[in-house]
């Protein structure tokens, strides 16, 4: 982490420092999860369609799986892949760069987030 020289020869402040730097992490993560509450209950109920069939989330960047034709969000599959490289739901080998964009899909729900906004907006 760079700090400026005079707080680096001083532990204490040093100290102080990284405690803000933290709190200002904490509070923007806060800040993030109540984003997320609330965007959930704009959205209400997601169409199974559109959520991720590992985390049951709505899907931002969905992908298709070739090894086993299943479409799953990004965040999720790369996440996995860090720690085993097969696909999960039928243990072939899978890597970052065989994951295709699933762009009717991410269309589909483009506009089904743009119409649950709209709508959640006329109504209040």
């Amino acid at each position: 982490m760079w700090l400026p020289a005079d707080v680096q020869c001083c532990p204490l402040l040093r100290c102080v420092l990284q405690i803000q730097q933290l709190e200002y992490l904490a509070g923007r993560v806060a800040q993030a999860a109540a984003e997320g509450l609330a965007e959930e209950e704009v959205l209400g109920d997601i169409p199974d369609e559109f959520q991720d069939p590992i985390q049951y989330t709505l899907m931002r960047d969905p992908v298709l799986m070739p090894t086993s034709g299943t479409i799953v969000d990004r965040p999720t599959i790369l996440r996995h892949l860090l720690t085993d490289p097969t696909d999960p739901f039928n243990r072939k080998q899978l890597t970052a760069d065989m994951l295709q964009p699933a762009t009717e899909l991410k269309a589909k729900i483009d506009d089904w987030l743009k119409e649950q906004r709209r709508s959640k907006m006329q109504m209040g």
